[in-house]
Parts: C-alpha cells; sequence; structure tokens
C-alpha cells in the first residue's frame, strides 16, 4: 500500500515523498485471528460461534430450494464430570480431543461439526432426514466404543448420547431446532445415556 505526500520548498521546487507499507503481514494475522475466533483451541474444530453461523446459512438454502433439509445433531459424551475428578482435567480433554477427531472424520464436506461448549458437540448434516442421522449417530456410537481411551495401563471407555431434530422450511430462525435436538438429547441421557433420541414435531 502507497501514499503519497507534496510540499512546496521555499525554492519554489515541490518535493514529493512517497511511502510504502507493506500490509502482508498484517493482514496474516488478522487472518489468524480470525480463526481463532471461530476455532475451538482444544478440539481445534469450529467453536459454537461458528456453528450458528454455519445454520443460518443452511436455514437460508433450506428456504430457497424446495424439499430441502437437515439434521441437527446435539451430542454430550457421558460422565465427563466423574472423568475429569477421577484421572484429570488432562485426561478429560484428551477425551474431548478424541470424539472431535472421531467426529471430524465422520462428516462429508457438506456437513459441519462443533464443540459448542463444555462436553458437548453439534453437528448439521446437509440434505439429511432422520434415517440418514440415525444412521450417521449409530456409526458414531460405533466408532467410539470401538476405540477406548488408554490411559496408562487402563482403558476408559467413553459413551455418548445423541439427540437429533430436523431443521425445515417451517423453521423461521435456527433456534426451533436447536432446542428440539437439546430435549432429544437430555431425553437420551435420562433414559440411561449411551443411545439415540429423536424429536420431530
Amino acid at each position: 500500500m502507497a501514499s503519497r505526500r507534496s510540499r512546496r520548498l521555499d525554492d519554489g521546487s515541490i518535493l514529493c515523498c512517497v511511502f510504502i507499507t507493506d500490509v502482508t503481514e498484517r493482514q496474516r494475522i488478522e487472518i489468524a485471528w480470525e480463526g481463532f475466533a471461530t476455532i475451538d483451541f482444544l478440539t481445534q474444530i469450529p467453536n459454537r460461534r461458528y456453528f450458528i453461523a454455519r445454520m443460518e446459512e443452511e436455514l437460508a438454502r433450506i428456504h430457497r430450494v424446495a424439499h430441502a433439509r437437515a439434521a441437527v445433531l446435539m451430542c454430550d459424551l457421558d460422565h465427563l464430570k466423574n472423568v475429569n475428578d477421577c484421572y484429570g482435567h488432562a485426561i478429560g480433554d484428551l477425551i474431548l480431543h478424541h470424539f472431535s477427531v472421531i467426529l471430524r472424520n465422520a462428516i462429508r464436506k457438506i456437513d459441519t461439526t462443533s464443540r459448542v461448549g463444555g462436553e458437548e458437540f453439534a453437528v448439521v448434516l446437509a440434505d439429511a432426514g432422520v434415517t440418514e442421522a440415525l444412521v450417521f449417530s449409530r456409526r458414531v456410537l460405533q466408532q467410539i466404543s470401538d476405540t477406548p481411551v488408554l490411559v496408562g495401563d487402563t482403558v476408559l471407555h467413553v459413551t455418548i448420547s445423541i439427540g437429533i431434530a430436523i431443521m425445515s422450511a417451517d423453521n423461521i430462525g435456527t433456534d426451533a431446532a436447536l432446542s428440539r435436538s437439546d430435549t432429544a438429547l437430555y431425553q437420551a441421557k435420562n433414559a440411561g445415556r449411551n443411545r439415540i433420541e429423536v424429536n420431530v414435531p
């Protein structure tokens, strides 16, 4: 980026100064900060802020495209507090990261996963209904069951609870689908955990 300044000298000549500033480094830092604002530091997947923005984009697409829909999943790691109390927060963090890798590897490019807070994760499956969401959820439950976390000689078997809701053109905003998926999640937890519940109006 360049700027120019001129001034007339006493002898009538004009002195012209050109200032050149390299903004590449500043732009790189700004881009990095934008990334920090939307990425969860621990799990390195999108955070709640990014997830809500992505949901709004998906709802806008649903309103534009006839018969479009998307599945919204809320996932909660069961009894993570007990793990933190027994083994320490470092092991709890290891489990959070382990689950985030499972989710990241399970989704398609058109889907979005996020850590929305604590031990809660969320997923938007684009162009998916209840059937596709159940297939996805069962696959994730199976994978986390098949890959326990090793702490020294101790094997920690991790389970999750999942609540599913469908976002459709009837929804004015994203709150309705989020609320239904959250309700389904708590139904899963209250029914014994390590299970999937669906909340469809």
